[in-house]
């Protein structure tokens, strides 16, 4: 499955009636990695009056969150979040500091305000289409492991962490439509001993 997100970080500035409005959007994979880019945003932006934002992660449900951060409710964290269903992004988040300048925008305003902000980021953005990827996690003996990496490699897939004891411990992910042909193969090659665990 193929689904479309953001390359890199982007950001506009939009300025409505003295109030400026500093949108943010960027690749973002977990939570974790939205609170990282929302400190980050904060960092950037000191003193602002709101810290608005929204995310979209994952599948199957895609996990969706927005927060208003003190305006009016469903004034700034919804409208955010409804640009990126819109665009149908998927491990992106947006974050929007707003500087007030003195004149009140009304819910209406403030709704308007807050969507062309994080459009006009999600704009200067890079759009890009990915493949879904999946990751695991194996405990391989050493004797295989040589046809674990040329199997791996084969299925545009990729070696995370490796940590080296008695076994090799393998932390990996790769493409989910070639989910299937890897867990298959590797119960050839182990005569049906390795059972890799799906991590989330």
């Amino acid at each position: 499955m193929l689904y479309k997100t953001i390359s890199r970080a982007k950001t506009a500035l939009l300025e409505e009636r003295g109030s400026k409005f500093y949108a943010t959007v960027s690749p973002t994979e977990t939570r974790d990695d939205f609170k990282r880019f929302l400190a980050l945003a904060k960092d950037k932006n000191p003193g602002a009056t709101h810290y608005c934002w929204a995310f979209r992660i994952g599948f199957s449900p895609t996990d969706e969150l927005s927060s208003d951060d003190g305006e009016p409710s469903g004034s700034a964290g919804l409208p955010i979040l409804r640009v990126l269903a819109g665009k149908e992004m998927v491990n992106v988040a947006c974050v929007v500091a707003r500087f007030y300048g003195g004149t009140k925008l009304g819910v209406g305003g403030l709704i308007r305000a807050y969507s062309q902000a994080a459009s006009s980021a999600l704009m200067q953005a890079k759009i890009v289409e990915v493949q879904e990827r999946v990751k695991f996690f194996v405990e391989l003996p050493y004797k295989i492991l040589n046809d674990f990496e040329a199997m791996l490699r084969r299925e545009d897939g990729k070696v995370i962490e490796s940590t080296f004891g008695e076994q090799v411990e393998i932390t990996f992910d790769l493409p989910k439509s070639r989910e299937e042909n890897v867990l298959s193969t590797l119960a050839d090659i182990s005569a049906g001993q390795l059972k890799p665990k799906l991590k989330e």
